[in-house]
């Protein structure tokens, strides 16, 4: 069973700040790695690898990131459908007749 204190927003926030830690030290291995002498096949292999570990990390926070905006997308909804039962129970109908019996 899930924790009751278990929120999946800061999950995904915390997934995703792992993810650009990562990335931020994979980005300072590869300015490291331009600054070694190495053997040319050597060279390209740990930029191979390091490009493809990149690659893995980036999709995996474009897929995070894709799942928060879903979130925001759907809190925004929600708000908006929310917000008009709001008015109508504080005098919205009233709006609706004022704009009904006005002509132009």
């Amino acid at each position: 069973m899930l924790d009751p204190a278990f929120d999946p927003r800061q999950c995904r926030q915390d997934t995703l700040q792992r993810l650009q830690r990562w990335l931020d030290l994979l980005e300072q291995r590869v300015e490291a790695l331009l600054q070694e002498e190495m053997k040319p096949a050597e060279c390209e292999m740990a930029y191979d690898r390091h490009i493809t570990l990149m690659m893995r990390l980036l999709k995996m926070r474009q897929e995070y990131s894709a799942v928060q905006h879903t979130f925001a997308t759907q809190a925004y909804i929600h708000s908006i459908i929310e917000e008009p039962a709001a008015d109508d129970e504080a005098g919205g109908q009233d709006e609706l007749a004022t704009h009904t019996t006005e002509q132009p």
